[in-house]
């Protein structure tokens, strides 16, 4: 049937785009994993050390103004819960917003917070924020001392496969995994010298940008496959969906008479 046709093609186009996401998801965390040992930039790592978030600045549970009093909600401080940090490097959109009054009843954290999610399925969601901010208590943040470590390199090191495994590994063993104050400031990162982890940031930043591109083409394609199927069964039940291979005929023996 032309339908099982259609749906063979797709089905075939779907899986490779399918191997290339996973493909990129293995280079993103190779990449990351690269620069956590210093092999992205070929770094001699004799001047690093291995310092816990404690050390690197303050740590910061978020808490969420009471939602009863409407007063608390307005348009002054963007107030992130973990579904914003789905932006990942560059988060910036909240959906929610506080008062100047909720705003003083909040933990105001400034631009360049690293976020994580410490509670619930998607413990271990990290966001960088570019924007003065709150966040709700699902989100412990790490304010990064200057001039032990720049923000961006702490954000990619609890990104990367080890941070994200000490996360998951420090976790309360229970139905709903939690991460608490006091064993996030207890995570440990690599820090080296300053101008090394300004390089070594560069550099992920480039490797991760063609990622980032490669991923979204994929993902166009995936949609682009999705609504093709579902072009491909509306043909077919209103019989409009024909073989475009063409038999030769009577008609056409006579053409070449």
């Amino acid at each position: 049937m032309e339908i099982e046709k259609q749906f063979t093609r797709l089905d075939s186009g779907v899986a490779s785009l399918t191997r290339v996401q996973t493909a990129l998801k293995r280079y993103r965390a190779s990449v990351l994993k690269a620069a956590c040992v210093g092999r992205l930039t070929a770094s001699d790592t004799t001047g690093w050390r291995r310092l816990k978030l404690a050390e690197l600045g303050e740590a910061i549970t978020g808490n969420t103004p009471s939602t009863k009093d409407a007063g608390n909600l307005g348009d002054e401080l963007p107030f992130f819960k973990p579904t914003d940090l789905d932006a990942g490097y560059n988060v910036r959109e909240a959906r929610q917003f506080l008062s100047a009054k909720g705003a003083k009843l909040a933990r105001a954290l400034p631009a360049g917070a690293v976020l994580v999610t410490c509670i619930g399925a998607t413990i271990g969601k990290t966001g960088f924020s570019r924007i003065r901010c709150a966040t709700n208590q699902q989100i412990n943040a790490l304010v990064v001392n200057p001039q032990i470590a720049i923000p961006e390199w702490a954000f990619w090191m609890l990104t990367g496969p080890d941070g994200q495994q000490q996360i998951k590994e420090n976790a309360s063993a229970t139905t709903l995994p939690i991460l608490n104050k006091g064993r996030y400031e207890d995570l440990e990162i690599p820090i080296p010298p300053l101008p090394e982890q300004t390089r070594i940031v560069a550099e992920v930043e480039r490797r991760l940008s063609v990622v980032e591109e490669s991923e979204a083409v994929v993902a166009a394609n995936l949609q682009r496959a999705k609504v093709l199927r579902q072009s491909v069964l509306q043909r077919a039940f209103e019989g409009n969906l024909i073989s475009n291979s063409k038999p030769n005929s009577g008609r056409a023996k006579n053409s070449l008479e």
